[in-house]
């Protein structure tokens, strides 16, 4: 872990750019596993695939009716990834295919509002504003299994150490055992809805936002809360690990984004922003955070900020 000082030279040399081309929204941020693109999609229901480095856009991508709300990489491959809409699509796309146009295309019950990849990129899930929550098998882009449910489903997640998927329920969180499904756990975390769960790297701690406002850490192996934290006044919409598992990254509708120390929870940065905060995504292997707002875009079109080491030659 970095101590106090190194984490503030690192916020102290940060550098900020832009990425501009999206002509509405942005709902959703993604690094593809080695981190030289960025994939982003939004209102314009458009996906832009960013050339991180050369700070340009390397492919437009369209073929949705309707708002972007999230796109994954295949956690496997840096050129394959899938988008989720609200037009009852989810489509895969392979940047090596000649046409621009998506390898496959899955018809939905709902609404698309959320999206995991399972470790080995075999399997994705995707959740919709009916509560519906339905997996994918990529191999075959058929459905493997499908189940719905009487309250609020938000985020899911495959468990990185181990073969376990965990999903947001309301105020709880619910683990089950991958693949039969059979549920090991069901747990009140929040005092309201749940809305972000994310795991860091290792797999050892996930952290969960909420309607309440708080920011939780909690530890894989016995599922105790090791802290909490309400700095932030709105219910929180995103949450992020750094690479190293040093940092937490939170947005909001507050006016700035909430950079926790995953030791304790202090707050290590306040980044202000302007207008609400819809994704923070921290680089695969550097201090890089990605974010995207509701502020007015301009007339070259909505901009994706990045924040903190730009390019490799300042690692």
């Amino acid at each position: 872990m970095l101590t106090t000082n190194a984490s503030s030279k690192i916020f102290s040399k940060a550098s900020t750019a832009e990425l501009v081309g999206h002509t509405r929204k942005v709902h959703c941020l993604s690094w593809n596993p080695k981190g030289g693109l960025l994939g982003s999609g939004g209102v314009d229901c458009v996906a832009r695939i960013w050339d991180v480095e050369k700070l340009q856009q390397k492919a437009e991508l369209e073929g949705h009716t309707s708002s972007i709300e999230q796109l994954k990489w295949d956690p496997t491959a840096n050129v394959f990834f899938v988008s989720a809409s609200l037009d009852h699509k989810v489509l895969f796309w392979d940047l090596r295919a000649r046409n621009s146009e998506p390898v496959a295309s899955v018809e939905t019950q709902g609404e698309n509002i959320n999206l995991a990849w399972s470790q080995d990129g075999v399997y994705c899930a995707v959740g919709d504003k009916d509560d519906n929550l339905s997996f994918i098998d990529v191999r075959k882009f058929d459905f493997f299994e499908r189940f719905q449910f009487a309250e609020e489903v938000n985020e899911f997640k495959w468990s990185p150490s181990g073969p376990f998927f965990f999903m947001t329920l309301g105020k709880e969180v619910l683990v089950f055992r991958w693949p039969t499904m059979e549920q090991q756990l069901r747990l009140q975390v929040h005092a309201d809805r749940c809305y972000c769960l994310e795991f860091d790297r290792s797999g050892r701690y996930f952290a969960l936002g909420g309607a309440d406002s708080i920011i939780s850490l909690w530890e894989t192996e016995y599922m105790l809360c090791t802290w909490t934290v309400d700095r932030l006044e709105y219910p929180i919409r995103t949450i992020s690990f750094s690479h190293d598992g040093q940092f937490i990254a939170a947005g909001s509708e507050d006016s700035v984004i909430d950079i926790s120390d995953i030791l304790n929870g202090r707050q290590t940065y306040a980044l202000g922003v302007k207008g609400a905060t819809n994704v923070v995504a921290w680089h695969p292997s550097r201090h890089l955070l990605a974010y995207a707002t509701e502020e007015e875009y301009s007339r070259d079109g909505v901009a994706i900020h990045l924040y903190g080491t730009i390019s490799k030659d300042n690692i």
